[in-house]
């Protein structure tokens, strides 16, 4: 059975997960009724979509109707990274995600996207039904995931809208937009590109207004998302291919009991649909495309894309072969082990602190929001329905609450960053410019928050003398909520700006329970 699910269904899911007390189960079959959510980023039409589209019909027919899965495409749930920080965490079941993203939770799937490394996916799925994939498999549970297949992603090519480009040089000066993949960067700098990261949701009008003038893709990806009608040159490099990883949570996994053999066997059927649609649709897309006189499709010198992207291949070897494939720009989650990074004592003080003061922001949110609907909707009643005038604290009550319940919420959004969610900025800085740009401006807000706070805390003593007729609580109480409010956000803001400081970008609005140690 197939259901679209929006984000806010999403939103309202994730939150009664998270919310849930962590449970052991006993392998059984799944409870009727069980329900998972699958995210992807492809468009209609896209081999993935239809194949997840299987996928859900799969399971629910091996299954009998006891398994249903929620599909949500077209980065729905957001990116590729996003929906894996979700995976890890419970908020999201299943995911086809692309091979860039994962990388950064096991690098040595990075490997398998080497330029000019396989012909075709034929090769590639053969070297992933071996040894090496057996190890994936590993190096995937040991961060709290479960590859169910290996889906296919195609060989990419590139495409742009300046030039016809049939040689290594002519990329040289263009700014190519690439997934947040150092492997896919590193090839289109070596040949003389500036790469851009932007999600793929946004590349059509990115590409559109020129900011960026080309980007690479499999064939199949280009004409989902009609990336022909704004870049009309199409370069058949067939620089890499990519896999499309299947996978599940450990945490959905332990909730399937007996029925987890039926999933993987649907899995595993619809990725087989996935990789003969993909195969299908590279050949009738480039056909299609050879037969639009506005597209211009080109052969190029692949032995001379080869040469030029070597060094790509050579910067991860090692003395015993192909290192694991962590470029210069990797997290620095990945190039410090938490021992190591000169930041861990004060990281780890800063963020468990953090952690307490989210804990006890969440529940200053429930139970004032509990309470400010009970005072008022009483008052409500007895003034209206009883005819007894209200009561009289009933004025009162809200007003000393509700700044802490705004105060709860804002806590909150810091520890997400929410607060400091201008994503249209920085998806046009690189990683580390991103991530300063990110740290610098959670500094200023941190500070501006602690000066807040203090003038809070002033007012406050002066209010102090005067107190409210009928309860006669003091008036600095809503002040000084506002001061003790402001200084937690600030430390909660500052909690993020050391976790992107220590771990990297995409970890800024997740922590993961590794990360901290205790």
């Amino acid at each position: 059975m197939k259901y679209e699910i929006t984000r806010r269904r999403f939103l309202a899911a994730s939150s009664a997960v998270l919310a849930a007390p962590a449970i052991v189960t006993m392998v059984r079959p799944a409870r009727a009724g069980t329900t998972l959510t699958l995210g992807h980023g492809a468009a209609p039409g896209n081999p993935r979509t239809v194949a997840a589209a299987k996928f859900a019909e799969l399971v629910a027919e091996k299954t009998a109707g006891r398994v249903t899965i929620n599909v949500a495409g077209a980065e729905t749930l957001g990116s590729d990274a996003a929906m894996l920080t979700s995976l890890r965490t419970g908020a999201l079941d299943v995911t086809a995600n692309s091979q860039g993203a994962t990388s950064a939770l096991v690098p040595e799937l990075a490997a398998l996207g080497l330029p000019f490394l396989f012909e075709n996916t034929a090769k590639a799925m053969q070297v992933l039904g071996g040894p090496v994939g057996a190890e994936l498999v590993k190096r995937f549970e040991a961060v709290g995931v479960v590859p169910l297949d290996w889906w296919d992603n195609g060989i990419r090519h590139l495409t742009n809208s300046k030039r016809k480009v049939a040689a290594p040089a002519e990329v040289s000066g263009m700014k190519i937009r690439t997934p947040a993949d150092p492997m896919t960067m590193d090839i289109f700098q070596a040949l003389g590109a500036a790469t851009e990261q932007i999600a793929f949701g946004e590349l059509y009008v990115a590409l559109q207004q020129g900011v960026v003038d080309g980007q690479e893709n499999p064939l199949a990806n280009i004409d989902s998302s009609k990336l022909y009608e704004v870049n009309k040159y199409i370069s058949l490099t067939g620089h890499k291919w990519e896999s499309t990883p299947f996978l599940m949570s450990q945490i959905a996994q332990a909730r399937l009991g007996g029925d987890l053999e039926a999933v993987k066997a649907a899995a595993k059927e619809a990725g087989e649909l996935q990789r003969k649609l993909s195969a299908d649709k590279d050949a009738e897309v480039l056909a299609a495309f050879r037969r639009i006189s506005a597209i211009e499709v080109t052969e190029v010198d692949r032995e001379g894309f080869a040469k030029a992207t070597a060094s790509v291949v050579e910067s991860r070897r090692s003395p015993s072969g192909i290192s694991s494939p962590r470029s210069n720009r990797q997290p620095k989650a990945e190039a410090l082990s938490a021992r190591e990074h000169p930041m861990k004592s004060l990281s780890n003080l800063v963020e468990l602190t953090a952690r307490a003061i989210v804990w006890f922001a969440r529940q200053v949110v429930i139970f004032s929001g509990i309470a400010l609907m009970v005072f008022m909707t009483a008052n409500v009643a007895a003034r209206y329905v009883l005819a007894g005038g209200g009561f009289s604290f009933a004025q009162e009550l809200p007003v000393l609450i509700f700044p802490w319940f705004i105060l709860g919420g804002i806590v909150l959004a810091a520890h997400s960053g929410g607060h400091m969610a201008v994503e249209w900025i920085y998806d046009k800085l690189r990683d580390g410019a991103r991530s300063t740009a990110f740290v610098a401006a959670n500094l200023v807000s941190a500070g501006a928050f602690l000066m807040l706070g203090y003038q809070a805390y002033l007012v406050g003593e002066i209010a102090g003398i005067e107190h409210s007729p009928v309860l006669q609580l003091p008036n600095s109480v809503g002040y000084f909520a506002l001061a003790v409010g402001s200084v937690l956000v600030a430390i909660v803001t500052l909690a993020v700006a050391l976790r992107v400081l220590r771990l990297g970008w995409d970890h800024r609005t997740n922590t993961e329970s590794g990360e901290v140690a205790l």
